[in-house]
Parts: C-alpha cells; sequence; structure tokens
C-alpha cells in the first residue's frame, strides 16, 4: 500500500478541536486504530455518513473514550463495531480535548494495514 494510501492526521491542540476527514471506504475493516497523545485529555472518534450527518450508534456520545499516550489506540464505540456500518463511504470526526492526534490506521480483514 502506498504512503498516501494511509489517512494522515496531525493535529496538536492545547485546548478543545476537531478532525473531520475526507470520505473513506470502510468495506472489510476490521478496526481502526489512533496513534495519538491524550494523557492530558481524551480523544472521542465519530462516523458520519458521506453527507457529513452523524451516524446512529457511532456518535462522539457512543465512542469509548480514549486517554493515554499510544502508537496504537483502539477506536471503538459503547454498542457497534465498524463492521456494523453499512458499506458505503464515512466520514471520521476526531474530536480532540487537551489531545494530540498524528495518524489513524484502518486495518482491513485482506490483511492490508492503510
Amino acid at each position: 500500500v502506498a504512503k498516501s494510501d494511509q489517512p494522515t492526521v496531525t493535529h496538536t491542540h492545547e485546548d478543545t478541536g476537531q478532525i473531520t476527514l475526507k470520505p473513506l471506504d470502510l468495506n472489510d475493516v476490521d478496526q481502526i486504530t489512533l496513534n495519538a497523545d491524550a494523557s492530558q485529555g481524551e480523544v472521542h472518534v465519530e462516523v458520519l455518513d458521506d453527507s457529513g450527518r452523524r451516524i446512529s450508534g457511532f456518535s462522539k456520545e457512543d465512542a469509548t473514550t480514549i486517554h493515554g499516550d499510544g502508537l496504537r489506540h483502539s477506536v471503538s464505540w459503547k454498542e457497534n463495531e465498524v463492521a456494523d456500518l453499512s458499506e458505503g463511504m464515512c466520514i471520521l470526526r476526531l474530536h480532540l480535548n487537551h489531545a494530540t492526534a498524528y495518524a489513524l490506521n484502518l486495518e482491513r480483514s485482506s490483511g492490508v494495514t492503510r
């Protein structure tokens, strides 16, 4: 996989902010991991449809809170998994509170990490 195929996120924020990525194909994605430093805060990841509307069960409020400094924080939601998403393009939005995000990885069932 070419390096340009990996969604790259670089954001340092001393207070709060959000990052909205371009639409991504999440079909066959088994897991999403985030390289982030949330040791002084937290990160939540929500999923939007390709029109920018929140998807039920994948909102900021449904997201599990990411804390700490790590290369592979697991991105998850309280009652849903990424595999539960309908086919089609989705938009990921990161909500940062006193946190820094560096990169997002999509781990596909085909074994390809992007």
